[in-house]
């Protein structure tokens, strides 16, 4: 307290000056002040601060009267500070000691042979010119000997130890992050827990890392960041083993867009939690965030549905179009870019919509005669339609009606046709689409010559699939592991993972990878699986 009780008074000199002692009127607020705010100053202010005030009085007052103005400063102190006698007193104590101890010692003095009168070196036994023994009675005592100089090591020398020393230091943080990075990163697929009746999976995509999963008993689970109560288990606090979300046993299906999650029961109700700043949940509010499942509306014939960033669009038994949340591209696809849509709003007529897929800010979908539409954001040639116009509406994708499957990723869009063949569009920059370069695409360029894709997932700037075989393929940023395939190289075409050939599910989230297995085991990898 007694240090801290200086530090505050000298501060105040430091910075108002000396002459500040002399005005308690003004003092007192000002070391209020300091005092409210705990203010400590650094070296370099005490250093120009005990240049002035109570300490330079000590400093010069004779020894005789040092003790008179050690009293006054302590008096005056007392009535500046209204602190007790006694941690005053203790207070100009401590300043006193800072008094340098040679400015209180007996000068030194210069040693001389007392037989011819050289200089002597201190702690000489005899006179380099008379050879006069110093231990002679008329010798100095070694106690006017100066102090020996401190041993100081050459500039070059304190180069190198500095340089050795930075080295050390970094050489600790490269090993220290990449230990982390190890830790916490799998390169290649683990198993979550022992269970094995996982049936559906979907990793988040953006800015959220987390998973949902279902389980064949309908059983919902979650785990991961909760920052937003993405998870839906009634808190914001993450999870790193899969928890179960509430103790429904109904649930049919679940997608994770990074900052809500919307699922279907099978009883055909649409449920969504996690933030709501655009609307996204449906649930006709902005409210900043549900930490619940809520049932959105009272429809009961829900057939699909995908979550995008900031927005949510879902296909009904009868095959009408749906969407709600953020529209700043049009990627809602009603014409307008009115922003948000807090309830589900029919996008078109058209009753033959049978399968969509939310992107970061674009969205794509299929009809039951097998054409390919898009809408949103086209800054990348995401959409397909050789342009980088957006689009707020659905605008169908070339003429060809074989396809069979389609995944919007954050920029880029991967879809399979009838005959098996993969095809792929939009950015690259990472080589998502996995056409051997790392060039933006606006229209589908197939990808390879295998005719045996069966379901594809596009990541945020990664891409995973599967074949019919039951082999699993990745491609694109890898940065965190992502891909799976024990580097963190990043790939600009299809590279097998393993040699396993019972996978049957995959998803691609923003940076990690889950994936289920024939047996019913789920499995993933990339960042902060643990």
């Amino acid at each position: 307290m007694n240090t801290y009780l200086f530090d505050i008074i000298k501060r105040i000199i430091a910075e108002h000056g000396e002459s500040i002692l002399s005005n308690p009127q003004k003092l007192k607020p000002l070391f209020a002040d300091y005092a409210k705010a705990e203010s400590k100053m650094d070296r370099v202010a005490f250093g120009r601060a005990i240049e002035n005030g109570f300490y330079m009085e000590l400093k010069h007052a004779s020894p005789a009267n040092r003790a008179n103005v050690k009293t006054a400063l302590v008096s005056r102190l007392q009535t500046i500070t209204r602190f007790d006698i006694g941690c005053c007193t203790s207070a100009v104590d401590m300043l006193e000691a800072a008094i340098s101890p040679s400015s209180q010692t007996e000068p030194q003095k210069t040693l001389h042979c007392v037989n011819c009168g050289t200089q002597l070196s201190c702690g000489a036994k005899f006179c380099a010119e008379c050879a006069a023994p110093v231990s002679s009675p008329q010798q100095p005592s070694k106690r006017h000997c100066p102090p020996p100089p401190p041993t100081v090591l050459p500039k070059k020398k304190k180069k190198a130890v500095r340089y050795v020393l930075i080295a050390v230091a970094g050489l600790i943080a490269i090993v220290g992050t990449v230990w982390f990075l190890r830790e916490w990163n799998r390169h290649t697929p683990s198993q979550i827990g022992k269970a094995t009746n996982w049936a559906f999976v979907s990793a988040s995509s953006g800015v959220g890392r987390y998973t949902v999963a279902i389980k064949t008993d309908g059983t919902l689970w979650a785990w991961g960041g909760n920052w937003d109560g993405v998870l839906g288990d009634g808190t914001t606090i993450s999870r790193e083993v899969p928890v179960q979300i509430g103790a429904a046993t109904n649930w049919a299906s679940v997608t994770a867009s990074g900052t809500h999650t919307v699922a279907i029961r099978t009883d055909g109700t649409l449920w969504a939690w996690g933030r709501n700043w655009h609307g996204e949940l449906g649930d006709g509010t902005t409210i900043t965030l549900r930490i619940n499942p809520t049932q959105i509306g009272t429809a009961t014939s829900w057939a699909s549905v995908s979550a995008g960033h900031g927005r949510t669009v879902a296909i009904r038994t009868d095959g009408t179009l749906w969407a709600w949340g953020r529209n700043w591209y049009g990627e809602l696809g009603d014409g307008t870019t009115i922003t948000p849509r807090i309830n589900p709003t029919q996008i078109g007529t058209a009753t033959n919509w049978t399968y969509v897929s939310a992107g970061s800010m674009h969205t794509v979908a299929m009809r039951t005669d097998g054409t390919l539409w898009a809408w949103g954001n086209n800054s990348r040639g995401q959409l397909g339609d050789d342009t980088i116009t957006h689009r707020n509406t659905p605008v169908q994708i070339g003429t060809y009606t074989d396809w069979a499957y389609v995944s919007a990723g954050s920029e880029h869009t991967i879809a399979i046709k009838t005959d098996g063949s993969l095809w792929a569009w939009g950015s690259n920059s990472r080589g998502q689409l996995g056409d051997g370069t790392t060039i933006d695409r606006s229209t589908p360029v197939r990808i390879g010559t295998a005719t045996n894709w069966a379901y594809v997932s596009a990541g945020q700037s990664h891409t995973m699939a599967i074949r019919t075989d039951g082999t699993l393929w990745a491609w694109g940023c890898n940065s965190h592991g992502e891909l799976g395939d024990r580097t963190t190289t990043s790939r600009n075409t299809p590279v097998q993972i393993g040699t396993d050939t019972d996978w049957v599910s995959i998803t691609a989230g923003g940076l990690h990878t889950a994936a289920i297995r024939r047996n019913g085991t789920l499995w993933a990898w990339g960042w902060g699986n643990r």
